[in-house]
């Protein structure tokens, strides 16, 4: 799991990397499982709607080694 950090544009990683053009952008694939069917019961249907997505609350911030690349 990644922490988000909202900050200047000219500061971020894309910036860095000349490549700020899509800065705020983020790109998702999504697969559905090999062998899933998708019939699940209604138990599995409410442990799935129930689940915690963050169960230690949010993403720790980075290690400050890597805050000032």
């Amino acid at each position: 799991m990644r922490a988000f950090r909202f900050g200047k544009v000219s500061d971020s990683y894309a910036a860095r990397r000349g490549k700020d053009r899509n800065v705020g952008v983020v790109g998702v694939a999504l697969f559905r499982e090999r062998g899933s069917d998708f019939r699940w019961t209604p138990e599995e249907i409410e442990r799935r709607n129930s689940a915690d997505p963050f169960p230690s609350h949010f993403a720790p911030p980075p290690p400050s080694a890597l805050r000032g690349w």
